[in-house]
């Protein structure tokens, strides 16, 4: 038995423990550091794949990301501001988690193709080029409407 697919059954149930985190997390801030754990463990995951560039543009990009959210989480949220309680469903992190990570170990590929940055470059801006522009426009407008929804309350709330 390789030592890899071990590796990556252990990285992958991580990664899904730190997903359901964020579902069952109480606090927002605690959510927002599972969320960018699990980016990062995304990101562990195609590196043990053998796609280094698919690997640094996850952790780069999507763990920055959720970092800078976490940071607006930080600055929108009330003071001790909390979800409902979910702590009786940290079962389902217990269940998932080395499920996930057995599946991950069982089905490990050993001849996975590598994807270089020119092979990404090519599939996302030539194929996938304008659909990644709305997708940005669509984000922008989630950005400024959450804004505008702060805004619009923080007003209604003064005198």
């Amino acid at each position: 038995m390789s030592l890899m697919p071990v590796t990556y059954g252990v990285s992958t149930a991580v990664t899904v423990a730190c997903a359901v985190g964020v579902m069952l997390a109480k606090r927002p801030l605690l959510a927002g550091y599972l969320l960018t754990l699990t980016m990062v463990g995304v990101g562990v995951l195609f590196w043990e794949l053998k796609s280094p560039v698919l690997a640094g543009i996850q952790i780069l990009v999507y763990g920055g990301g959720v970092l800078v959210m976490v940071l607006f989480v930080v600055m929108l949220t009330p003071a001790g501001k909390t979800s409902m309680d979910w702590s009786s469903a940290w079962g389902m992190a217990w269940i998932f988690s080395p499920l996930a990570g057995y599946l991950a170990f069982r089905t490990y590929p050993l001849h996975a193709p590598i994807i270089s940055g020119r092979t990404l470059g090519l599939a996302l801006l030539i194929r996938q080029g304008f659909s990644l522009e709305v997708l940005a426009v669509l984000l922008l407008l989630a950005l400024i409407t959450s804004l505008a929804i702060v805004m619009t309350q923080e007003g209604e709330k003064t005198p």
